[in-house]
C-alpha cells in the first residue's frame, strides 16, 4: 500500500521548523518468549510546509502499563511543549478514562485525542497518496529499517503499530493545520 521507495531520508541537520505531532499507538503486553505482542509506538511527524511531511523520530517499545506511561511522559519532556501529543480514544468508558488519565499526566502539553473510524486501510489511504508522490521524508536513524519494513508490508504484515501511529500523526497534523479544524472535526483538545 505504501511506496516506500518514494520516502526520502534526510540528515538531522536538514530539519526545518514546523507544526509537529507525536502520535501514539498504545499497547501494554510484555513479550515473554512465547508471545509476540503489539508494540507501543510514538511517531513524531512534522509538517514542513503544506503537503510536505517529515518523520523526525519513532519510539517503539514493549512494557507494562506503567512503563508505557513513563515512556510517553519522557518523550513529552524531550519533545517540549510545542509538540502536540496525539492519542486514540477507544470507544466506551475505558477509552475515555485512558485519555483523561493521559491528559492529566501531561498537564502543560497540548494533547489531542480522537476516535478512529473505518478500517485501517481506509484510514491509511490519504497518507499512502502523499507517500506515492514523494511528500514524506524521514530523518535518518537506527529506527528506519523496522519502520520502513512495516510500511512496506502493510496491510499484510505481522505488525501495524508504527503504521497506526504514523497515520494518527498525519491525520492530527492535517486537522491542526486546517483553518476549519474547530468547526467540523470532533477532536478533544486540552
Amino acid at each position: 500500500m505504501f511506496k516506500v521507495a518514494s520516502i526520502v531520508p534526510v540528515n538531522r541537520s536538514e530539519v526545518p521548523d514546523g507544526l509537529t505531532v507525536r502520535a501514539w499507538d498504545l499497547a501494554a503486553t510484555i513479550a515473554n518468549g512465547g508471545n509476540d505482542p503489539d508494540w507501543t509506538v510514538g511517531v513524531k511527524l512534522r509538517l514542513e510546509r503544506p503537503g510536505q511531511f517529515l518523520v523526525l523520530d519513532v519510539i517503539r517499545l514493549r512494557g507494562t502499563a506503567r512503563q508505557i506511561e513513563q515512556a510517553v511522559l519522557n518523550a513529552a519532556r524531550l519533545d517540549g511543549t510545542s509538540v502536540h501529543i496525539g492519542f486514540p480514544e477507544d470507544p466506551g468508558q475505558a477509552g475515555k478514562s485512558q485519555v483523561s488519565h493521559y491528559v492529566g499526566l501531561l498537564a502543560g502539553y497540548h494533547v489531542v485525542a480522537s476516535r478512529e473510524s473505518g478500517s485501517k486501510v481506509i484510514r491509511a489511504q490519504p497518507l499512502s497518496a502523499q507517500i506515492e508522490y514523494g511528500n514524506l521524508s524521514l530523518v535518518r536513524g537506527d529506527w528506519n529499517g523496522a519502520f520502513l519494513e512495516e510500511l512496506r508490508s502493510f496491510p499484510f504484515g505481522n505488525k501495524d503499530d508504527q503504521v497506526d501511529a504514523l497515520v494518527r500523526a498525519f491525520a492530527t497534523l492535517n486537522t491542526l493545520s486546517s483553518p476549519t479544524r474547530r468547526t467540523n472535526v470532533p477532536f478533544l483538545v486540552r
